[in-house]
């Protein structure tokens, strides 16, 4: 979970879990980049393990940045604020929400 307390900012967030074993996404990707608004907070990303019978591990790295405008530029598609997207299966558990 990211929590965005700056009150004029967003903060874009990249988590690349794409190095952990045996392992599943909430969102079907290892790899996530939000843009998370100012004064939200948001799960971005929650993993389990596949197969049961052997043994997993996680790793993750989790990059972010403060930016004065929505949207992830550089980061993801343009005039996107999530990759991959936030669909109405995820929405429930994934969308920003206000602190």
């Amino acid at each position: 979970m990211v929590e965005n307390r700056h009150p004029d900012k967003c903060i874009q967030v990249m988590c690349d879990c794409r190095e952990s074993y045996n392992v599943v996404s909430t969102r079907a990707q290892l790899k996530t980049v939000d843009s998370v608004p100012p004064l939200h907070r948001q799960v971005i990303i929650v993993l389990t393990q596949l197969e049961s019978s052997g043994g997993f591990s996680i790793a993750h790295r989790l990059t972010h940045r403060p930016s004065h405008s929505a949207g992830l530029h550089d980061w993801g598609p343009p005039g996107t604020n999530h990759d991959p997207a936030i669909d109405h299966i995820t929405q429930g558990l994934h969308s920003p929400r206000p602190i």
